[in-house]
Parts: structure tokens; sequence; C-alpha cells
């Protein structure tokens, strides 16, 4: 009898502890909106932006395994109603989600004018929310500084992709000096662009002697070719 009694408190001892880590990895397991805001993030690597994920999409309508393959619907933009495509075990699911945003972006520290060279000086750094701001945001400086504006600029304004281009050192047709580099050597010739280049670009050219080149543009505005 006793033997039967005390089996049987192991027997419920071992029911109590498998039912403890059938809550622990339950618990371990990350949650539909989490698993939705690491795939946000996975879209912008580095950019430091917070994203915090509500389902609208009831729960009995929700997929059921614990890691649902994500393919975002969201175009690119960072906050707002979005959807979310969810396959599960061969079956596919749209997720309605609300996701708000917040991070660093920058905006105009001044009036600035249309096609002006920008600098540091004429940015300044933001945090906050991200939500109603435009779609093309830019998050980072290093994409904003020697850019040139599109359009003029208020004090204030956040700074998009579409109000900058490229500022080009040099363009199609503008005479060129080439430096041709090797070993032990260092030559200076002339040439024609036949691309627009902005620094650090690669670019075709002409030299005056007829013979089509490929080279690297200088912060000089000269091309450099490695031999």
């Amino acid at each position: 009898m006793k033997g039967l009694i005390s089996i049987r408190k192991r027997h419920a001892a071992m029911l109590v502890w498998l039912w403890g880590c059938s809550i622990g990895s339950a618990a371990a397991s990350p949650s539909l909106p989490a698993i939705i805001e690491q795939a946000l993030q996975q879209q912008h690597p580095g950019s430091g932006i917070t994203f915090n994920v509500s389902l609208i999409t009831p729960s009995h309508l929700l997929p059921t395994c614990p890691t649902p393959e994500l393919t975002l619907q969201n175009q690119g933009r960072l906050s707002g109603k979005m959807s979310v495509a969810a396959r599960c075990d061969n079956r596919r699911r749209f997720i309605q989600i609300t996701v708000e945003a917040s991070g660093v972006y920058w905006t105009a520290a001044r009036p600035v004018n249309a096609n002006t060279l920008l600098t540091k000086a004429d940015v300044v750094r933001k945090k906050g929310p991200l939500n109603g701001l435009p779609g093309g945001i830019i998050l980072a400086d290093k994409n904003i500084i020697g850019r040139v504006t599109t359009r003029t600029l208020s004090a204030g304004q956040p700074v998009i992709t579409s109000q900058l281009k490229t500022a080009w050192k040099v363009t199609t047709g503008s005479r060129v000096e080439i430096v041709s580099i090797g070993a032990g050597f260092r030559v200076r010739s002339q040439g024609k662009a036949l691309d627009n280049g902005a620094v650090n670009d690669t670019i075709r050219l002409r030299t005056d002697a007829g013979q089509l080149l490929t080279g690297r543009v200088d912060a000089n505005g000269s091309i450099k070719i490695d031999f």
C-alpha cells in the first residue's frame, strides 16, 4: 500500500513538472506582435527605430503555428494600418495590424533654397514618433549631407528622399583630368566624361586619343584609373 502511494506521488510530481515545462515553453515563445515587430526591424537594420504592433484581426482568425512565415505588405511605410500575409501549415492568412514607430529623423534647420548643396549646418536631428510623417523620411544624415535640394525646404520640415538629388561632381560631356595610376607610375591626361558621376562613382570616359575607359570620380573632380 505504501509503495502504491509512493508511486502515485512520483507520478503526480512528474505531471506537475511536465505542466511547468509546458508553461515555460509557451512563455518563451514570442507573441505574434513581437514576431511582426522583429520582421519590421529587419527591414530597417541599424536604423534604431522602435516598432509597436497591435493586432486588428480577431484572435480566432490568427495563425496557430508558433512561427508563421510572414510577408509584410507595408510597401516601405513605417507606421499606420498595414496588412501581413502569414503562411502557417500550408495555409495563408492575411492579418490586419496597426503599427506605431518612433526613432530619429532629420528636419531643415532653417529655410533652404532649391539647388542647395546640403551641409550638417542645414539639418537638425529630431527624435520621436514617426507616425504621420511623410513617406520617404530620411533616418540618417549620411543620406542627406552632400546632396542637393530639388525644392525649397521650410525650417522644421522633415527631409525626405524626393526632395534631394545626387550632387554630380562631373557631368556628361564635361572635360576631365584623367589620372592613371600603377606600380611605379602616375600619368595625367585629358578626356571627356560620358556619364554623370558623384564622388566615388565609376563612370565611362573617352580620352582625347579616342580610347574608351572607366574610372572612379575623385573628390577634386579628376578621374582615377588603377592599373
